[in-house]
C-alpha cells in the first residue's frame, strides 16, 4: 500500500488500484477492505488451482 498527499486529497494505491479521499479514516478502510478482498480472492483461485490438479 502506498499513501501520500495530493492536492489536499489523500491518495492511496492498494496493488495498482488509487482512490483520493477527503477522510483519511475513509481512505484507511478502502485501503484494508481492498486488501483483504485482493487476498481473499488470490487465496480462492489457489484453493481452486489445487483442487482442479486433484
Amino acid at each position: 500500500m502506498m499513501f501520500f498527499i495530493e492536492n489536499g486529497f489523500h491518495v492511496f494505491i492498494v496493488r495498482g488500484k488509487r482512490q483520493e479521499f477527503i477522510n483519511f479514516k475513509d481512505g484507511i478502510e478502502w485501503a484494508f477492505v481492498t486488501w483483504i478482498a485482493i487476498q481473499t480472492d488470490k487465496e480462492l483461485s489457489n484453493e481452486q488451482s489445487r483442487t482442479r490438479a486433484i
